[in-house]
């Protein structure tokens, strides 16, 4: 995962923050003011910063022309709506402009962009992506958009057979005896039954096709 510097001033929004960045393991640092931002800058070494406008003492320009020195990517959160402001931030370098207050969902999809873009985030190992869904195979767990999803053994099974063989046609037959180790039997559902699940759990309605009278059909990514 990453290492993520979030330069707020108002505790209640960098809680907020803190805990939708923790959840998907990013390890998060915060500065409540523009001055001890600066002397984290210097100090540590970030992947990506979430940098509030409007601080007291050094100012949030000051901070964005330090962290755009330091190559480290960042996105400005601000109240300040008005275009010109926004086109100033990314001019001075940063890597985009939320505005508050902001949907989290927006905000860790937006952090994941990001970190994809400057291909700095720390992937684990063993860990595998479709679309916006990440399976950590060391830990047993699957993010989607940087949310923990709850999946049952056979379902996180599953996934992880039909990602692994994405964009081919996998007959019944073959889900039964890798994923479950006994012969298809027609008349048991089963496999049916977490297909439904893995589809209403992860987004997965059109990406995961029905091949009729044969199997299933997980979409390749791109």
């Amino acid at each position: 995962m990453a290492k993520i510097l979030i330069i707020e001033d108002e505790d209640s929004i960098a809680d907020v923050i803190r805990i939708n960045l923790s959840l998907p393991g990013h390890d998060v640092y915060r500065a409540s003011d523009g001055d001890f931002a600066l002397e984290l800058i210097e100090e540590e070494t970030f992947d990506l910063a979430l940098l509030d406008l409007m601080l007291g003492k050094t100012s949030g320009e000051t901070v964005l022309t330090r962290l755009v020195e330091k190559e480290i990517p960042v996105i400005v959160l601000s109240a300040k709506s008005n275009i010109t402001d926004q086109v100033r931030c990314l001019r001075m370098g940063a890597d985009d402009y939320i505005t508050k207050p902001f949907n989290s969902l927006d905000l860790v999809t937006r952090v994941d962009v990001v970190l994809r873009v400057h291909k700095k985030i720390r992937v684990p190992s063993g860990a595998m992506f479709y679309k916006d869904i990440m399976v950590d195979k060391c830990r047993h767990e699957v993010l989607l958009s940087g949310e923990r999803v709850e999946l049952t053994p056979k379902e996180y099974d599953l996934l992880v057979f039909f990602i692994e063989n994405a964009g081919n046609v996998l007959p019944r037959t073959q889900i039964a005896s890798t994923v479950w180790g006994y012969a298809f039997d027609r008349e048991n559902r089963t496999i049916d039954i977490h297909v439904q699940r893995l589809r209403k759990k992860l987004g997965l309605t059109s990406a995961l096709k029905t091949v009729s009278k044969v199997g299933y059909l997980l979409e390749g990514a791109s």
